[in-house]
């Protein structure tokens, strides 16, 4: 064997190969199964089986990082390869590429395991079958292609194969991004779910402050400056304006609370983590939520005093 088969630089380029395949992939996968997921929605969702938007941003992010390396790794290594600074039947393109295999195989069965225990959990047949094609796909065209580099006995420049898979694995990845931004909002909405979810979030908190001052003292703050103390990091203001939010009683045991939304949350199911919280509906625009106490007060009893000596 030639020695010049064994060189680090060979190995860099193996390795980082398999990384970023293994994002590309991952990438790739997490787009068309949020697409799917998308497409065809499910009454009651199952952990993991509804739309995510983190997770399709994680993907979309994974493949323009990722595909641009893989591409130039396996580049260079065809260009060692032609150049004969690499050879065929050196030991480290061999053993790099099986291990190469090798990790695929481990994460195509366990994504298999993965979609058939959710098909098996009662996701919908087709979402089931969509899903293990996109497994099939993404693993075929990874296998077809190192199988065939593997088995060569000699290098083409021009080979037809490599370059059928080059398209193959261009085309895949164009697809994916454009249904991964069609499906993906963008960051200016992003920003303003945020921050309306911060918004409901301290809303909440008043709301939860509020009803231990009412069981403490029987009856309502008369302003949010009443429980400013029980808050932390002024959450009695808005997060983006730090303007107050407006705050009235309705009567002995129900008050009113408004804030400006910058969107809507009606739409919005188990997604991610902006999950919309059916007592925290809004629309855009300015929203006031009427609540009323529900704990049932607890009459003090009057502990007379020992009598004096």
């Amino acid at each position: 064997m030639s020695q010049k088969g064994s060189s680090a630089r060979h190995t860099f380029y193996y390795l980082l190969g398999l990384l970023t395949l293994g994002f590309t992939a991952l990438g790739v996968g997490q787009i068309l199964f949020q697409a799917i997921n998308q497409l065809l929605p499910e009454a009651v969702s199952s952990y993991g089986s509804s739309f995510d938007e983190e997770v399709l941003r994680f993907g979309i992010t994974s493949v323009i990082i990722a595909a641009p390396i893989f591409y130039l790794c396996t580049r260079a290594i065809n260009r060692e390869l032609a150049g004969k600074t690499l050879d065929l039947d050196s030991l480290v393109r061999k053993w790099l590429t099986y291990f190469i295999l090798f990790v695929v195989s481990v994460t195509i069965i366990g994504d298999l395991m993965v979609v058939l225990y959710s098909f098996l959990d009662g996701e919908l047949t087709m979402r089931f079958i969509l899903k293990a094609l996109v497994i099939a796909g993404i693993s075929g065209l990874i296998f077809g292609y190192y199988l065939y580099d593997i088995s060569r006995e000699k290098f083409e420049k021009n080979d037809k194969k490599v370059a059928l898979y080059r398209n193959i694995f261009a085309i895949v990845i164009i697809l994916s991004l454009v249904l991964g931004f069609y499906f993906n909002v963008s960051p200016s909405v992003s920003r303003a779910q945020r921050e309306d979810q911060e918004r409901v979030s301290r809303l909440q908190s008043i709301h939860y402050e509020v009803e231990q001052y009412y069981q403490e003292n029987a009856a309502l703050p008369e302003s949010l400056e009443d429980i400013q103390d029980r808050l932390y990091n002024d959450q009695t203001m808005d997060p983006v304006t730090d303007e107050p939010f407006a705050y009235r009683t309705v009567d002995q045991d129900t008050y009113e609370i408004c804030a400006d939304f910058e969107l809507s949350n009606r739409d919005r199911q188990q997604n991610g983590r902006y999950w919309a919280n059916p007592d925290w509906l809004h629309d855009a625009g300015e929203v006031c939520f009427e609540k009323t106490m529900t704990i049932t007060l607890t009459p003090r009893i009057e502990v007379p005093l020992p009598p004096s000596v």
